[in-house]
C-alpha cells in the first residue's frame, strides 16, 4: 500500500504503510536547506549508518516529520530486527 495522503489535519491515518526509501525521500524531504530537508538527511545516515554495521531489518517512522508540517520538530524511528508479519501484502525495503 502507497503512503496515503494527508488527512485534513495533516496528518497520515492511522496505520502503517510500506515504502521505500525513494517513496520517503520523495513524499518528505521538502526544500532544499529547509528543516525537513535536514530531517531527511539525518534519517538517511541512520539507515546508512545501520547498513555499515551490517544491521538489517525495518524501520517505523512518527513522529511530525511525517505529517504535512513545512518545519516538522522531529522523526522518530523503531527498528524492528528478525522474522515480521508484513499486513500490506507488499515488500517493505529493509534497512
Amino acid at each position: 500500500m502507497a503512503i496515503p495522503p494527508f488527512r485534513e489535519d495533516g496528518w497520515l491515518p492511522s496505520g502503517h504503510y510500506a515504502a521505500s526509501w525513494d517513496e520517503i525521500v520523495n513524499r518528505f524531504y521538502g526544500v532544499p536547506g529547509s528543516r525537513r530537508a535536514f530531517l531527511t538527511a539525518q534519517l538517511l545516515l541512520l539507515r546508512d549508518t545501520l547498513l555499515e554495521l551490517g544491521i538489517r531489518g525495518y524501520l517505523l517512522l512518527d513522529g511530525s516529520y511525517i505529517s504535512a508540517k513545512p518545519e516538522p520538530n522531529d522523526f522518530i524511528a523503531e527498528y524492528l530486527m528478525g522474522r515480521i508479519q508484513r499486513r500490506c501484502g507488499q515488500r517493505c525495503d529493509t534497512v
